[in-house]
């Protein structure tokens, strides 16, 4: 019993040795894998993005995914966005109330827009979510949509956004 026991284990051990020894994926950054021809990136599961052809080295391989991340990380998302509004002293020299309802209109705003880079954002976009949120209450849509020019209007003083959103419309 013990010596079956044993050379299961023995041959579990020499099967992920193997493994290991066939896998250059372990030199590779995380979330990038190569193919017959390059390697790529995914960030998520259904994104992919291609790094370089096979034959370039690890260490070239490893500098442009160093400045992919660095290049996604400096993505201006509406998210992103709304946060930097909130903490700004534009945003707190508002009313309280008018800092309360900022806060409720985020939910929804968030939800539909947050992921979203800020420049990509269209005027069909914001139109579907007007049309969508009005059936429940048209006065809340048009609420929302003002406090989202508002941010819009509040980034683009400071050059986040290349746009306004009122003049998109």
């Amino acid at each position: 019993m013990l010596t079956k026991k044993k050379n299961q284990t023995l041959m579990l051990f020499k099967l992920w040795e193997e493994k290991e020894k066939t896998r250059e994926d372990n030199k590779l950054p995380p979330r990038v894998y190569s193919n017959k021809y390059s390697y790529y990136y995914k960030p998520t599961s259904k994104e992919c993005i291609t790094i370089g052809p096979v034959s370039m080295p690890l260490s070239q391989l490893w500098a442009r995914y160093e400045a992919l991340i660095d290049e996604q990380a400096n993505v201006m998302t509406f998210s992103k966005l709304w946060g930097l509004f909130l903490k700004s002293a534009y945003y707190l020299e508002l009313k309280p109330r008018t800092q309360k309802d900022y806060l409720q209109h985020q939910k929804k705003l968030l939800a539909v827009f947050g992921k979203i880079t800020a420049d990509k954002i269209k005027t069909e976009d914001i139109r579907m979510f007007m049309d969508r949120r009005g059936l429940q209450s048209k006065t809340q849509a048009n609420h929302e949509m003002s406090s989202m020019s508002r941010v819009f209007r509040w980034g683009f003083e400071r050059g986040m956004v290349k746009g306004i959103l009122a003049g998109r419309q």
